[in-house]
């Protein structure tokens, strides 16, 4: 296993990403050392809006025009992506729409290009089990020419988020169910509404999926 070598390499310089410091995990039980430099990881960095999402739109938006706007312009795409290509990152995928680039790339290669050190720790994690990830503190360091054109990198720290809050439920409470037109009904759901245009997310973090 070699040292990581965390000084960014970039020809134009290195800036510090706001808002990219962390502080040491909690109920850290043991630490293990660096992170083989070897081991390849995936990240995931964001881009800027071209134009901020202030507010909820008064009409409703196709998927094109909302790229158009507030997706991340090809002038940053490109920029983002010739220059992590540069540093010797893989280019997985540049999706506009999200603002996402995913890198790929060793442990050495990217804790380089964004300027920390990796180490492999074992913390408790949100149910009470040892987990064993990776874990980084302080700031990141990204290009000079992305200052302001990234906003976040995403999965080189990949200490445990969310805790899933799906419950086991006994048999015997199981038993009973409701239509839908009981459960707007129970709720006083207007009985005008049938949802037409509304959308709904529901996000389960942590598992839960069966």
């Amino acid at each position: 296993m070699s040292e990581q070598n965390t000084t960014p390499n970039h020809a134009g310089g290195s800036v510090p990403l706001a808002g990219s410091e962390r502080p040491a995990a909690a109920r850290i039980q043991a630490t293990h050392g660096p992170v083989d430099s070897s081991r390849r990881i995936e990240v995931t960095v964001i881009l800027r809006r071209q134009e901020p999402l202030t507010e909820t739109p008064a009409e409703p938006m196709s998927r094109e025009d909302f790229v158009a706007r507030h997706g991340a312009s090809s002038g940053d795409l490109h920029l983002a992506t010739d220059t992590f290509r540069r540093l010797g990152a893989e280019i997985l995928e540049a999706d506009p729409a999200s603002r996402r680039l995913r890198l790929a790339g060793t442990v050495e290669e990217l804790s380089r290009i964004f300027g920390t050190t990796l180490e492999e720790v074992t913390s408790s994690g949100p149910h009470g089990h040892d987990i064993t990830h990776r874990h980084r503190t302080g700031g990141l360091q990204i290009p000079a020419e992305l200052d302001g054109i990234v906003t976040a990198v995403l999965g080189l720290d990949d200490r445990p988020q969310a805790r899933a809050q799906f419950h086991a439920i006994p048999l015997a409470a199981a038993g009973t169910s409701y239509t839908p037109p009981e459960l707007a009904r129970i709720y006083n759901f207007p009985a005008e509404a049938d949802g037409s245009g509304q959308s709904v997310a529901i996000i389960e973090l942590g598992g839960g999926f069966g």
